[in-house]
């Protein structure tokens, strides 16, 4: 809470000044064409409080560094075809199955998982590793029985 108050007053405090600033003189074309010296409201916040600035930070950061390569069918290097094992903890890929409006369409094969979008599910010496989510996926995948692939 004293965190929020703090940065409120912060933010009173900035735009108080810029306003201030602006109004002194009316040279409009000077004042956009040269640089505010007055440091932003999240610069003054670092200082102070530096700890809360790494969690604002972290905040606005992507909460998934994961990404998919339409072209090559791929997320992070790692082809999403081929063997398939489904773990509970440390995978490769957290999946949410979804009925609409998914990444990536899946078709379970039990030979030649050579195609995009095409799984065989394994015990042993997985291309990859999944673990099924409700929340946050990695990508969102659908179970199709034709036409399997990126969307």
């Amino acid at each position: 809470m004293r965190y929020y108050f703090i940065l409120f007053i912060l933010t009173f405090a900035a735009n108080f000044s810029v306003v201030a600033q602006d109004f002194s003189d009316f040279s409009w074309k000077e004042k956009t064409e040269t640089k505010n010296s007055f440091p932003n409201v999240q610069e003054l916040f670092a200082a102070f409080y530096p700890e809360a600035n790494d969690a604002l930070n972290s905040l606005e950061t992507n909460q998934s560094d994961k990404e998919i390569v339409k072209k090559d069918c791929s997320c992070n290097g790692i082809r999403l075809y081929g063997k398939v094992k489904v773990v509970e903890s440390f995978a490769d890929f957290d999946v949410q199955i979804v009925e609409a409006f998914p990444d990536i369409d899946v078709k379970i094969v039990t030979a030649f998982p050579d195609e995009c979008g095409k799984w065989k599910f394994v015990e042993s010496f997985p291309d990859f590793t999944i673990r099924f989510v409700t929340s946050f996926p990695d990508f969102k995948i659908r179970y199709v029985e034709a036409f399997p692939g990126m969307k």
